[in-house]
């Protein structure tokens, strides 16, 4: 049995094996990557006999390599679908205010210096860019957030009803001060 995970620049690896009376937890201040991954499978390679031993790192390195290649494939496929001659369909004001999810909790967008701002959390902020239409790429301030897009949805008489994130799925739109 075994659990890992990584958030704000740690990550935890943790592999039970109760029929071989081993538990192994590897703590790193290594926010990505697979170093800890590979710590943990050559220990239960030595404690287990295994054949790979230190094989793990490269084994995870190219398969690292591999998701990167497919990550930049579709970031290339996604800048050449971009419309580079729309505009938002709304003035910035109109998509100020605050979005909703049961699950992940409120998003808030801002207009701030002539641009848009989010706000996901005490911890998660970023610069909204024009992308087409009523889309937006997020530059989040922290870099390993990478950029994210934020679609706007717009109801027929033109009030901003909720907003898509990519990756979190579908916010409402919360009525009151700040909504348009």
């Amino acid at each position: 049995m075994g659990h890992g995970g990584a958030i704000d620049g740690m990550r935890a690896e943790v592999m039970l094996v109760p029929e071989g009376q081993l538990g192994v937890v590897v703590l790193s201040n290594i926010g990505g990557g697979s170093f800890p991954v590979s710590i943990m499978y050559y220990v239960l390679d030595a404690y287990f006999g295994g054949g790979r031993g230190a094989g793990w790192s490269d084994a995870l390195l190219k398969l690292a390599r591999e998701a990167q290649a497919t990550q930049d494939e579709e970031r290339r496929a996604t800048e050449a679908a971009r419309r580079t001659d729309t505009s938002p369909s709304r003035p910035l004001q109109s998509y100020a205010g605050t979005y909703t999810q049961p699950l992940y909790g409120d998003v808030v967008v801002t207009e701030e210096g002539g641009g848009l701002t989010a706000r996901h959390g005490p911890h998660i902020r970023g610069r909204l860019e024009h992308w087409h239409f009523d889309t937006f790429r997020a530059r989040w301030g922290d870099p390993v957030l990478g950029t994210t897009f934020l679609t706007f949805q717009v109801d027929p008489d033109g009030t901003v009803v909720g907003l898509e994130f990519q990756g979190l799925g579908q916010f409402a739109a919360v009525p009151g001060p700040g909504s348009q």
